[in-house]
């Protein structure tokens, strides 16, 4: 017999992220587009491109801490930076530790870029 923990897959749902942050960005800025590099958004062109570095730390045992931190970086159409904003969440896993909290963790983070935008 296989267990599975469909909650725990459920938080590692890498689409879950990137859909939250779109559409973040899109409030903002609606007629933002998706492009595989800064490179290739002005080529295409875009004036002012944005990178995106999500860093994550799972906890992986009940006390432990997960925690997101997203980094946006604005560049105008030479490549040059003109603007960074970040934001970070941090979950602590509980007992017993069915999830990583990552989406929580994620969310807090967001939620802190959203209002940054």
């Amino acid at each position: 017999m296989i267990f599975q923990n469909g909650a725990m897959l459920e938080d590692l749902d890498p689409v879950y992220m990137h859909a939250k942050l779109l559409a973040a960005l899109k409030a903002k800025y609606p007629n933002v587009r998706l492009a595989p590099s800064v490179a290739a958004s002005v080529k295409s062109g875009n004036t002012h491109s944005v990178e995106t570095d999500v860093r994550t730390a799972l906890g992986k045992f009940s006390g432990q801490t997960t925690s997101v931190s997203i980094t946006l970086v604005f560049k105008d159409a030479k490549g040059r930076t003109v603007g960074k904003l970040s934001g970070q969440g941090r979950e602590t896993l509980g007992y017993p530790a069915v999830t990583y909290k990552l989406q929580e963790a994620a969310d807090m983070a967001l939620a802190q870029v959203a209002s940054r935008l």
